[in-house]
């Protein structure tokens, strides 16, 4: 019973207690009596379903604890329907033999719980009618005829020969003629009120509808007026289970699958038509609370300048006005989402996952974390147009951490007076490099610590207040310092022997060759119009370019091609330097001169590396004048470089033409004044960084 006090409403109890004493010695009437009760939970007035123990025991004393008991009877289970209802046959495990000769009470247990107080067991009204039976009015049995002796031929009902009315004694004048005429007693199809006025109160039609206070009922019951249910009565729909009774003040519905509200238009639930109504928009599907007109599918309103808030609470929170959580705006308009619960968190969710986590203590953790470590715990990137720490009172600092690292990995924030500054750290908690203000006006100071407390590489962007930036490069016994405030080659300063061959000889350089004596008549095999070889300090790139005039005597009705690229071999074009210069069949007959150039970037090897201009005719007349072949040297690709791939060798063939091919003596020659002119620049370039070296070693000499 969940700790639940019971209340039996007893709904009928057949009075055969005065049938049970007739104790005639053959007598078939059962001893048993149909017993119903209603079990209700006398704090809530709510039904109490389901299984039950039940002792039922009849007494001689209406008092609980007195008198003597007549009979008993137990049930294991007695099943209470959904609105409370159970129903048993008293005397069907053991039958009641009492004589009912005196007072009687029927003592009810259910679960163990005695009700009280014990009920009077009365009789029904029809069965006084057995006490007269006792005696049958006086007159023995015998001065009584049976049926048969009334109906058969020759008695007062004799179908063939029925009595006359006129015949019958003490027949009401109304009824005489067979029909109820009589004003206030109604005729065969109505009943008129007791002194005849009102008429047909109670009215049956020809198709079996009736009315109470109509003529002319719409339904199987038509009710004109009011309906009044005295306590404990139901109107029960169908069976039990489905109902509408009132207990105590209270209106209750009960049913026993769905309650459906199906009006044609708007459901209200208030006083009257004011704000205290709630309100369900049946054409728009929205519900207002303290409004007649939601605007949204649930609307909460509050008239003047008060707060408005929803309330959600359970057992563990409480049900005043400072427990659970509410939702709402306060009297001047300003929303509110609190936790009202001391100790107790808040928690913002999507996707049944919680997103933003507020403690008791008002730290918010954004990301799948309830443990916030400070005001604002984010787990995960955060990404935002500006970020404010600190104010003009208060300093602001920002440290960002690793979970392999004890400390800070960077810190960010005031630098003393100078301004501010930011760090990162090493694993062990050292700065490592810091930016920071200048201390000594002005300007910006980069370091980077090559131990702990020494600087390894630094930036003063305002050195020693001079308007000029310095560079340093500290070493354990060797620096390198860049000092703009100086002149001269003072302003750079290198260790001793710091320069040596490997790093002057690495810088871009170029070789060209020009051509522009008489025309080179092309043939069909492949033919080298320039070459040019530079020599490289390094294994790097070489930029080849080289153009050219080329003319073109054409016959309309044939083809004229011809292809040119550079190389590094003079038989042999790769797959995207055979550049294809063709004139159509349907060109007219003539001249025709064009502009030819092309280009290729060629990985350079340290050393000699020899380029080639190379050209071939296919078909046609082809001739090439004013040509150049430029070779640049680059010691350092900023990007992905794709030289070209020389294709199947060619066989070398004659040239022909006023101006032969280059000879190999001729190449040789070439080759030579190109690795001799290289040898001069270096030697040249050496003397001069001896120069600067020397200086630089005298300056910092002076120094010291």
């Amino acid at each position: 019973m969940s700790g639940c006090r019971m209340v039996v409403l007893v709904t009928a109890v057949l009075a055969a207690a005065v049938v049970l004493a007739v104790g005639f010695a053959g007598a078939t009437i059962p001893e048993k009596i149909n017993y119903q009760g209603r079990l209700t939970d006398t704090g809530t007035g709510l039904p109490l379903p389901g299984a039950h123990s039940a002792v039922f025991k009849i007494y001689d004393d209406p008092d609980v604890g007195m008198g003597t008991m007549l009979w008993s009877e137990s049930y294991a289970t007695v099943t209470a329907d959904s609105n409370g209802v159970f129903a048993v046959i008293l005397g069907s495990v053991n039958p009641i033999a009492i004589s009912f000769d005196g007072p009687t009470y029927l003592q009810v247990e259910i679960d163990g719980e005695t009700l009280a107080p014990r009920r009077e067991m009365v009789s029904a009204p029809y069965a006084f009618t057995a006490r007269n039976a006792e005696s049958l009015n006086g007159l023995p049995a015998g001065d009584y005829a049976t049926t048969d002796a009334l109906s058969t031929a020759g008695t007062i009902n004799d179908p063939g020969n029925p009595v006359d009315w006129t015949q019958l004694k003490n027949v009401p004048a109304g009824f005489a003629d067979g029909d109820d005429a009589e004003g206030g007693s109604g005729d065969s199809h109505s009943l008129d009120a007791a002194d005849g006025d009102p008429v047909d109160v109670v009215y049956v039609d020809n198709i079996g509808n009736v009315g109470i206070g109509t003529t002319t009922p719409d339904e199987k019951l038509h009710l004109s007026g009011d309906l009044r249910l005295d306590s404990g009565g139901d109107i029960a729909f169908g069976d039990d289970n489905t109902r509408v009774y009132h207990s105590t003040d209270d209106l209750i519905l009960t049913s026993e699958d769905d309650l459906v509200l199906r009006p044609d238009d708007d459901v209200y639930i208030g006083i009257d038509g004011g704000s205290d109504w709630a309100h369900f928009d049946g054409a728009n599907k929205r519900l207002g609370v303290g409004l007649l007109n939601p605007t949204n599918e649930f609307h909460v309103h509050i008239d003047g300048g008060y707060p408005c808030y929803m309330e959600v609470t359970n057992g563990s929170t409480g049900t005043t006005d400072d427990d659970g959580l509410i939702v709402g705006i306060n009297g001047s308009g300003a929303g509110y989402i609190y936790n009202q619960e001391a100790g107790q968190p808040l928690n913002l969710g999507t996707d049944d996952t919680r997103r933003i986590y507020i403690s008791a203590g008002g730290d918010v953790a954004i990301g799948n974390n309830s443990s916030p470590a400070q005001k604002l715990d984010v787990d995960g990137n955060v990404k935002a147009d500006t970020l404010f720490l600190g104010d003009g009172s208060t300093d602001g600092y920002l440290e960002i951490h690793d979970s392999a690292a004890s400390d800070q990995i960077v810190y960010a924030g005031p630098d003393g007076s100078y301004g501010g500054e930011v760090w990162t750290y090493d694993e062990a908690g050292n700065r490592a490099v810091g930016i920071e203000a200048d201390h000594h006006g002005t300007g910006g100071f980069f370091h980077v610590r090559r131990s702990t407390s020494a600087n390894g590489f630094y930036v003063d962007g305002n050195y020693s207040n001079t308007n000029e930036p310095a560079v340093g490069i500290t070493g354990s016994s060797r620096s390198v310092y860049f000092d703009m405030s100086s002149s001269g080659n003072s302003s750079v300063q290198f260790p001793a022997d710091a320069v040596g061959a490997s790093e002057i000889l690495d810088e871009p350089g170029v070789a060209s060759a020009i051509y522009n004596g008489p025309y080179i008549y092309l043939t069909t095999s492949l033919s080298s119009l320039l070459s040019r070889t530079i020599v490289n300090p390094g294994a790097d790139y070489c930029l080849v370019i080289a153009t050219a005039e080329v003319r073109v005597l054409h016959t309309n009705g044939t083809t004229s091609s011809a292809v040119f690229g550079v190389s590094t071999v003079i038989n042999s074009l790769g797959d995207n330097q055979d550049v294809l210069l063709q004139i159509s069949t349907n060109a007219p007959t003539g001249t025709y001169s064009f502009p030819v150039t092309v280009h290729g970037v060629f990985e350079a090897w340290q050393g000699s590396d020899t380029f080639y201009l190379l050209a071939q005719e296919y078909s046609g007349a082809f001739s090439v004048y004013d040509a150049q072949l430029t070779v640049v040297y680059l010691p350092t690709a900023y990007g992905t470089v794709e030289p070209p791939t020389p294709s199947e060798a060619l066989a070398t063939e004659e040239q022909t033409g006023e101006r032969p091919p280059l000879t190999e003596s001729e190449m040789a020659a070439e080759q030579a004044a190109s690795e001799a002119f290289n040898a001069a620049r270096v030697e040249r370039e050496m003397a001069e960084m001896r120069a600067r070296l020397e200086a630089v070693e005298q300056a910092l000499q002076e120094q010291q």
